[in-house]
């Protein structure tokens, strides 16, 4: 697989032994669909299949077990897709996750037996439950912060505001970290670009904690945003 924005066609000729190499435009790799052009569509329409059987299966028992019992079912069958490696493609373009945030809006109200019209955004708060752009942002934060009490051990590095100017000012002494030139919509989506840009907004007394503490305390951070 060769990975390139570029519409053209790449016809390289890999030979590994006595055998050439078929280049291949997405493969599965530790249960991520990769495709060559970065686009994350064929697995965001995996993690939407995923869902919708989930979602079927949560409407056939909701009225046979408590409202404990449901979200449990949920984190494990619903949450657990969403949140894996979306550190990796959660920063798409809203409309790509259309679909997704419709599935989960309608897991949500399933839960709580509400309406299908029902607002949704009080019945998060109410059960706790993090909406898809801030499973994203809790992920790519709790990231950095095991970064910043190096805990993080990934192939990437953050630069310190203090590192580029050596002026006092605000919002260097607020452990930012300094947000680099993005190129294109790809580096856009890095966790070199979005960690700063992200941990920027985090309170500087949530910055503090560690990594145990500061997950369940961003999380309530994200939840008090979210109308009752």
């Amino acid at each position: 697989m060769i990975f390139s924005k570029s519409a053209k066609s790449h016809n390289l000729k890999i030979k590994f032994g006595d055998t050439y190499l078929t280049q291949c435009h997405q493969t599965k790799y530790l249960g991520v669909i990769l495709d060559d052009k970065m686009t994350w569509n064929n697995h965001i329409r995996n993690v939407e299949k995923k869902i919708s059987s989930s979602i079927w299966a949560l409407s056939q028992i909701n009225y046979s077990l408590s409202q404990t019992s449901l979200v449990s079912i949920y984190y494990g069958l619903v949450h657990s897709s969403l949140k894996y490696c979306i550190s990796c493609w959660g920063g798409v373009s809203p409309n790509k996750l259309k679909k997704l945030t419709t599935l989960q809006k309608r897991a949500v109200r399933i839960i709580c037996k509400a309406p299908r019209m029902t607002h949704s955004e009080p019945l998060f708060k109410r059960m706790k439950i993090l909406k898809i752009p801030d499973i994203y942002r809790h992920q790519i934060s709790v990231i950095v912060n095991k970064y910043v009490h190096h805990e993080w051990y990934g192939d990437f590095a953050l630069q310190s505001v203090n590192d580029v100017h050596h002026h006092n000012t605000r919002f260097s002494s607020r452990q930012n970290f300094h947000c680099p030139f993005a190129s294109n919509e790809v580096f856009k989506r890095c966790i070199s670009f979005v960690g700063p840009s992200y941990w920027r907004d985090v309170p500087s007394n949530l910055k503090r904690l560690n990594p145990c503490l500061f997950k369940f305390k961003f999380k309530e951070h994200l939840l008090n945003s979210y109308a009752s």
